[in-house]
């Protein structure tokens, strides 16, 4: 019994630790006044007001809704979870087709996104907006072109939500790190290691200690996604405690396999700034994303 409430313990520390580093310091950064939002200064009046222009027309004969946003820093924040926070509070795109783009960027962090509701995901892929960052964005927000980078990347996601082929050479790029989705699938991986896989070979030894070693290296690998030395060794700690608890459980009381000594399963225990308006502007039409696009830097 003692063991069990360790490792119920265990496993709520866990989740507490992965919510700590999931839980961003989102901020709003206003109201939209217009499809470019530029708050980071970046672009100039002209061709600003000559972006704004384009997009209103193109949110009228296609619908779909295309936002600009550039901001001084996200701070701390990660760009994924900004940018859906952002185009859930905004609800870029229509809200029956949820055909809304948005493109962010950070100035000081030198990131930016392509965040794509869920009614365009099929026509801009995660692919295609990954290669519009790279190859398109990039290069001039390098040299130092960023009305030029903002409009030629606006330029092929029309493109793209036209059906219109990409225009520029690919190259093949690293995939993006998105630290939130590899948290999100390592614990889940670990959990259902321990509770399902592992858990019917390490039933089969007296020794529990093997799911201490296993929970450590698994930990560690915890760590190496989150790219730091004090994660990993926090979470290899937090993993062999885990581990134990599922190796003991497993091999001496029968937890995950319907039922032990007492006739229950261990799961089954308990209950179960600077926008531009142009015009036409009347806000956005309450659409919604789910993480598609891509990330990237310059």
């Amino acid at each position: 019994m003692k063991i069990r409430f360790i490792v119920k313990i265990a496993i709520a520390f866990v989740l507490a630790f992965f919510i700590s580093n999931a839980a961003h310091a989102y901020y709003s950064p206003g109201q939209p006044t217009g499809f470019v939002n530029d708050y980071a200064g970046l672009m100039s009046e002209s061709s600003r007001a000559a972006l704004e222009n384009n997009l209103s027309e193109f949110q009228k004969s296609t619908t779909t809704e295309i936002s600009v946003v550039t901001v001084t820093s996200l701070q701390e924040d990660t760009i994924e979870n900004f940018a859906v926070k952002l185009f859930e509070e905004w609800g870029i795109g229509r809200a029956d087709v949820d055909n809304g783009v948005l493109f962010l960027i950070a100035k000081d962090d030198r990131q930016f996104r392509i965040e794509v509701g869920y009614g365009l995901e099929g026509a801009l892929t995660d692919i295609q907006s990954r290669r519009i960052l790279d190859d398109v964005a990039r290069p001039k927000f390098q040299a130092g072109d960023y009305d030029g980078g903002i409009t030629d990347a606006v330029a092929e996601i029309e493109k793209a939500v036209k059906g219109e082929e990409f225009a520029g050479k690919y190259e093949p790029t690293t995939p993006p790190s998105d630290i939130f989705i590899i948290i999100i699938m390592v614990s889940l991986a670990v959990f259902y290691l321990f509770a399902v896989i592992l858990s019917a070979v390490l039933r089969k030894s007296k020794r529990w200690w093997p799911g201490g070693v296993i929970g450590m290296i698994l930990g560690v690998i915890v760590g190496i996604a989150f790219g730091s030395l004090l994660y990993g060794v926090v979470s290899s700690i937090i993993y062999g405690f885990i581990g134990l608890g599922v190796d003991y459980g497993a091999s001496r009381k029968g937890w995950f396999k319907g039922g032990g000594k007492g006739g229950t399963g261990f799961w089954s225990s308990g209950s179960s700034g600077g926008g531009s308006s142009g015009g036409g502007f009347g806000g956005f039409s309450g659409g919604s994303s789910g993480g598609g696009g891509s990330s990237s830097s310059w």
